[in-house]
């Protein structure tokens, strides 16, 4: 895990010159993806958040966002883009615009800034000697427990938002296989859910956009439904699916 997090950092700095410089897209998500690799090992070493200073917290909370609003616009343009509807013309330039403006404000947040002001020498200290404890103490079945605590809670509570939470611990436990013995059927069933689970989020997520969009444009309206119905059974499709892995757990 200790190597793992000294690549996951190499690849975080590599990427932030890259976007401090240029902003592409395919550099936006690498460092996006570096970024959620760190974050998972400190949400798993470091639960109680006592490593970040305060002021590495909020720059990483907004750098994430950042790049998360760009990624958004990416996977919502790929969504419509076989969707032959000129009522959705207006929506595509949206997107587009929405991916300009955002490469903009990250690199001009980014302008001052340097690797370091979101993960200092001595907080990456800190963060190496907490995993090298983590490996040595055998904390990862702990890890692994909780996580499956968790999705027992979750997939009662109501309302298809919380399956997007159900989705953050499924990752966290295809995360835990870098570094455990886990055999190939358990790895593919883990990748297998993660992938649906990502199916119904993008879907989410589109929806949620083109109801912000349709405020502007009503002709967005007939869209809608046929949306907010499929991701419906995919919800609860997704529901039982969740249910059938952790009985087989």
């Amino acid at each position: 895990m200790l190597q793992f997090l000294k690549t996951s950092h190499k690849e975080f700095d590599k990427y932030f010159q890259r976007v401090k410089k240029h902003a592409r897209q395919e550099d936006i998500h690498q460092l996006r993806v570096a970024l959620k690799k760190m974050k998972t090992i400190l949400h798993m070493v470091d639960p109680e958040n006592k490593i970040l200073k305060s002021s590495e917290r909020k720059r990483i909370r907004r750098l994430f966002k950042l790049a998360g609003v760009i990624r958004e616009a990416q996977v919502n343009i790929k969504l419509v883009k076989n969707i032959d509807d000129k009522t959705l013309e207006a929506y595509r330039y949206f997107l587009s615009e929405q991916i300009s403006y955002g490469a903009k404000a990250l690199q001009q947040f980014t302008a001052e800034k340097s690797a370091t002001d979101f993960f200092s020498k001595k907080t990456l200290k800190k963060i190496s000697e907490k995993t090298k404890r983590y490996n040595e103490s055998h904390q990862l079945d702990e890890f692994r427990t909780s996580v499956y605590q968790r999705i027992q809670r979750y997939i009662h509570y109501s309302g298809d938002k919380i399956l997007h939470e159900i989705r953050k611990e499924i990752k966290h436990l295809l995360f835990i296989t870098k570094f455990d013995h886990v055999d190939d059927d358990k790895r593919e069933s883990l990748n297998h859910l993660a992938e649906k689970l990502g199916i119904w989020h993008d879907q989410a997520v589109l929806l949620y956009s083109l109801e912000s969009f349709s405020i502007k444009d009503p002709r967005i309206f007939k869209h809608l439904e046929s949306i907010k119905y499929w991701n419906r059974i995919r919800a609860v499709h997704m529901r039982a699916e969740v249910q059938a892995f952790l009985r087989e757990r």
